[in-house]
């Protein structure tokens, strides 16, 4: 493979970021391509995951809303569990991975999802590590039963726009699952 040769990176001028996108090459590059300077901040990733439960919400009640759900993901993503570890592209996986996991949800009697708690690692302006305790809510012939779980998530400004690349499931959501006699069938926690 040949590499251009390209000009030493120049500082960026003192009035922006270290952070702003594509700093290396200047800031009139970044400009001229749109790309735009941002700061992560929790409100952001607050903002962020009230969007995903609420979308994620509209999936367990029926709403055909996986275009939406998916936008919400960079184009790569990581996933790690107790199980393993998996990498994957947005458009050909993760689709296929929430709406297997929602049909799953929903066919164990879950009516609903909430974040119950989150605290928030800003890592760097374009990075964030939030890990959420979440509280879904099932329907077992006619009792409802209240489970709590634990994941961590990886965040990143891409193009302006925050996007989840990877998360992390403790196995709890299992453990969880099983004490109230739910049998877990994928593996994948989102």
């Amino acid at each position: 493979m040949i590499q251009p040769d390209l000009p030493a990176p120049r500082p960026p001028p003192a009035h922006l970021s270290p952070y702003s996108v594509l700093p290396s090459l200047g800031s009139e590059f970044a400009t001229l391509f749109g790309a735009k300077k941002v700061k992560m901040i929790e409100e952001d990733v607050q903002d962020f995951f009230n969007v995903y439960q609420k979308l994620s919400q509209q999936a367990l009640d029926g709403k055909d809303n996986l275009d939406k759900l998916t936008d919400l993901f960079a184009p790569q993503f990581i996933y790690s569990s107790p199980y393993g570890v998996e990498i994957g592209d947005n458009r050909n996986n993760i689709t296929h991975l929430i709406r297997s996991k929602i049909h799953e949800m929903r066919g164990k009697g879950q009516k609903q999802i909430e974040i119950d708690s989150m605290e928030v690692i800003i890592v760097d302006e374009v990075h964030a590590m939030p890990k959420i305790t979440w509280e879904a809510t099932y329907d077992l012939n006619g009792r409802t039963v209240k489970v709590k779980y634990v994941i961590g998530y990886m965040l990143k400004y891409l193009d302006g726009v925050i996007r989840l690349f990877g998360w992390m499931a403790t196995g709890d959501q299992d453990d969880a699952l099983r004490k109230v006699g739910i049998r877990q069938q994928n593996r994948m926690s989102l």
